[in-house]
């Protein structure tokens, strides 16, 4: 008898070995600081997915090879522009890997890949994304008690780039100095009055 094999057959420990070998806590510990350390990440998520990206070449030739399968269904039909194909594919993942830390991992790298390529659309979408199927994937009983302050964790690091003392502390968007959506701030003379005020120097 295959005691490994059976355990794994029960779905409480099956979840505890898929979380104690999950590439998120690689990524949690150590998010990549740099493009290609970042796209090293996303090859290792992959390739645990058993998943494959393709060269920007391979690409257009896959979607150039979809749009005439789409055309010779519907003449009529629409073109929908790069972007949208390729999330409209992230979408369709999702759906064939729910409940898969891993996969939460992979978008997790993405999300550090794009911020690290100055791609601010596609890492905008790929942070939403991975924090929305991290509360999803913590919103079971296993992580009753929690979810939340490791949700908010996992947020702080990989997301807003903080390190790990302050990870652990309460994040306030009003505090921070940036967040996403107003990545440049607004820049003053060092000795503006308001400025000095706001900055309680005064």
């Amino acid at each position: 008898m295959d005691v490994v094999k059976r355990l794994a057959e029960v779905p409480e420990l099956a979840l505890i070995k898929h979380l104690a070998a999950s590439l998120f806590w690689p990524l949690l510990v150590n998010p990549p600081e740099t493009r290609a350390a970042a796209t090293r990440m996303v090859r290792r998520c992959l390739d645990r997915l058993n998943l494959v990206r393709l060269s920007v070449n391979q690409e257009e030739a896959w979607l150039a090879r979809q749009w005439q399968q789409v055309l010779a269904a519907d003449k009529k039909a629409e073109w929908q522009d790069e972007d949208s194909l390729i999330r409209r594919r992230i979408e369709n993942l999702v759906a064939q890997h729910p409940q898969n830390l891993d996969f939460v991992a992979l978008l997790g790298a993405l999300y550090r890949e794009a911020c690290l390529s100055f791609e601010p659309d596609a890492a905008c979408y790929l942070g939403m994304r991975f924090w929305m199927l991290l509360e999803d994937f913590l919103s079971g009983p296993l992580f009753a008690g929690i979810s939340a302050e490791l949700c908010d964790f996992s947020v702080n690091r990989i997301i807003y780039d903080r390190d790990d003392g302050e990870a652990r502390k309460p994040f306030s968007t009003h505090n921070a100095d940036r967040i996403p959506g107003k990545a440049i701030g607004l820049l003053l003379s060092a000795d503006d009055p308001d400025a000095l005020e706001l900055l309680g120097l005064t």
